[in-house]
């Protein structure tokens, strides 16, 4: 007989290690699946998902992720721009998506009740459920037993006396777990969550491009913690390194804008990018700001060069007159 097949989506954290490990027990072939955003993806997802022996499919949804559920999502936003609900929704139902194509009987996720109080109160998991149009199938292995029975358990796919019913946001069962399963805790399995959607600063700076850019331009979201953030026209955006780091950061993103940067006087690196970014008036704007952070003076004379052509002379201006347009 055929092994059932399984999806589980993958986060990299310990509760999404342990779902795997309590279907692998029961002979369940798993197929991890990790929708990639710049938001709350890890960039050692697949060196995560190959230590604990888990198949993975990284698929990048950046942009319909900004538009099916950054700008208006169903359930609203957490206490700053987390659309949490809507968010896990949208992978389990991609998720869903999956399962003709590899052959798959349903998704399982590392889904704890009660230990988000936002998205994963009862509330929040049956909503992720009924937004996610895999009504049913739809297996949260950690807290199964405190949960509807699903379509696995009923058909006999999944033994729900061997599921588990953890709660809160305690962690001490799954330490247990982990023991068992012999996965030793480090801080690579820590809880997921880090989304920078709710973290306050980073979170301001995304609204900001996603409600204010009319596109989504690329260059944005992998810089998004990086340097210091303007919008200096429509659709356009200029990024300036706070360090040395940051700098050379911004210079392998070269191609994706103009990179600008004082000549003979220390200073920072920028980056123009977006509709307006070849713009002469944009150029003179932002070759103002970059100087406001170059060593020297008020008034000092500078120089700024351009990556797309000649340069600019300009005098140091005090920075607080170009704070209406930081982000």
């Amino acid at each position: 007989m055929a092994r059932i097949k399984a999806i589980g989506l993958f986060s990299g954290g310990l509760d999404s290690v342990l779902a795997f490990k309590v279907l692998q027990e029961q002979g369940v072939e798993t197929i991890g699946v990790h929708f990639f955003t710049p938001f709350y993806s890890r960039p050692e997802i697949k060196d995560l998902a190959k230590k604990f022996k888990i198949d993975l499919i990284v698929v990048p949804v950046l942009d319909e992720y900004i538009e099916g559920v950054l700008k208006s999502p169903v359930c609203g936003y957490g206490k700053n721009f987390n659309p949490c609900i809507d968010c896990h929704a949208f992978m389990v139902r991609k998720a869903g998506e999956l399962m003709p194509e590899l052959g798959a009987e349903f998704v399982f996720t590392g889904e704890v009740l009660g230990e988000r109080p936002f998205s994963q109160n009862s509330y929040g998991l049956r909503k992720v459920e009924e937004l996610s149009g895999i009504q049913g199938y739809l297996l949260r292995p950690l807290s199964a037993k405190l949960l509807p029975e699903t379509v696995p358990e009923r058909k006999g796919w999944v033994d729900r006396a061997r599921l588990l019913d953890i709660k809160g946001r305690g962690r001490q069962r799954q330490i247990e777990l982990s023991k068992r399963y012999g996965i030793a805790i480090d801080p690579s399995l820590q809880p997921a969550g880090g989304c920078l959607l709710t973290d306050p600063f980073i979170s301001k700076r995304i609204r900001a491009y996603v409600r204010r850019f009319h596109r989504q331009d690329l260059v944005i979201y992998p810089l998004i913690k990086t340097g210091r953030h303007f919008l200096v026209a429509e659709d356009t955006g200029l990024i300036i390194g706070r360090n040395r780091f940051e700098n050379e950061v911004i210079k392998r993103y070269k191609s994706k804008g103009v990179l600008l940067e004082s000549v003979g006087v220390p200073g920072p690196l920028g980056l123009i990018f977006g509709k307006a970014a070849q713009d002469p008036a944009v150029h003179g704007l932002c070759a103002r700001i970059l100087a406001s952070y170059c060593k020297g003076q008020y008034g000092d004379d500078l120089f700024v060069n351009f990556s797309d052509g000649d340069g600019l002379g300009i005098k140091k201006e005090d920075r607080k007159r170009f704070s209406r347009y930081a982000i």
